[in-house]
C-alpha cells in the first residue's frame, strides 16, 4: 500500500488498539487498510457516500487480501451504521459542520457512547464547542502540517468537560498544554498574517464603520494569538 499521509498517520495514531472501526467518508480505504495491517483494529466498516470511492476502495481492500475483516457501505454519514456494529467512528476530511450534523443524526442511538475521532476542514472551534455542548469530552487532540495546511484532529467521547478560555476552543487545550510545536509554528504564521491584513487595511483608510470592524475583529484574533504564544512560555 501507497504510505499514508502525515494526516491519515495522526489519525491512526489515536484509534485505541483492539478497535472496530466505522470509517466515515473512507475514499480510497487506506485508513482502515493501515489499521488492520498494523494489528490496530481487529475490523473495521468502510464507509462512503459516493459509489465512486467506495469502488476505489474495495479494490484495495481486495488488493490486500482484507476483504474478510474491512466491511465497504454505502452510506450517508452514518445512517447506515447499525448498533453495536464498530466503538470508534473516525470523521475526517469534512467541514465542521457537516461532522456535527452527522453526530445529531444518530442522536438517539447508542453510537453516542463510540470514540469519535474528527478531522475537521473547517470551523474547529464551532467543533470543540459542540461537542463540549453536547456532552461529549475531548480526550486527546494531534496536530499535523502537510502541503501548508495544518490539521487539528480531535479524539473525543461522551463525557463532561468544562472549558472556559476563547483560546482552548480556538486552538485546542491540549495542544496547548503540551506545547505542540506544529501548532506554535501556527500561530507564528497566523500572527504575521493579521499583522499583515491589518496593515493593509490601515493603509487604505480608517473612516469606515466597516473599516473599523474588520480592525477590531483582528485586534481581537491578535489578542487570542497572544495568549496563546504566552502558553509556550
Amino acid at each position: 500500500m501507497r504510505e499514508l499521509s502525515k494526516r491519515l498517520y495522526a489519525i491512526a495514531s489515536l484509534v485505541d488498539r483492539g478497535a472496530i472501526v466505522a470509517d466515515i467518508g473512507t475514499d480510497h480505504g487506506y485508513l482502515p487498510i493501515y489499521l488492520l495491517e498494523q494489528g490496530i483494529c481487529q475490523k473495521a466498516i468502510a464507509m462512503d457516500i459516493r459509489l465512486g470511492p467506495l469502488e476505489r476502495a474495495r479494490t484495495h481492500i481486495k488488493e490486500h487480501n482484507l476483504s474478510e475483516y474491512i466491511e465497504t457501505r454505502l452510506s450517508n454519514g452514518m445512517k447506515e451504521l447499525r448498533e453495536n456494529e464498530a466503538d470508534t467512528v473516525v470523521l475526517a476530511g469534512m467541514g465542521g459542520r457537516l461532522m456535527l450534523d452527522i453526530l445529531e443524526a444518530k442522536k438517539e442511538n447508542p453510537l453516542l457512547f463510540y470514540a469519535y475521532i474528527m478531522q475537521p476542514q473547517s470551523e474547529v472551534p464551532l467543533v470543540r464547542k459542540c461537542l463540549q455542548d453536547k456532552g461529549y469530552e475531548i480526550r486527546a487532540e494531534k496536530m499535523v502540517e502537510e502541503g501548508g495546511k495544518y490539521y487539528p484532529i480531535i479524539k473525543a467521547r461522551k463525557g463532561q468537560m468544562n472549558w472556559e478560555r476563547e483560546i482552548d476552543f480556538q486552538y485546542g487545550k491540549f495542544l496547548l498544554e503540551e506545547k505542540d510545536p506544529v501548532l506554535y509554528t501556527y500561530l507564528q504564521k497566523q500572527r504575521e498574517k493579521v499583522r499583515e491584513i491589518e496593515r493593509k487595511i490601515k493603509k487604505r483608510g480608517q473612516g469606515s464603520e466597516e473599516i473599523h470592524r474588520r480592525l477590531l475583529t483582528l485586534w481581537e484574533e491578535k489578542n487570542r494569538i497572544k495568549e496563546a504564544l504566552e502558553s509556550y512560555e
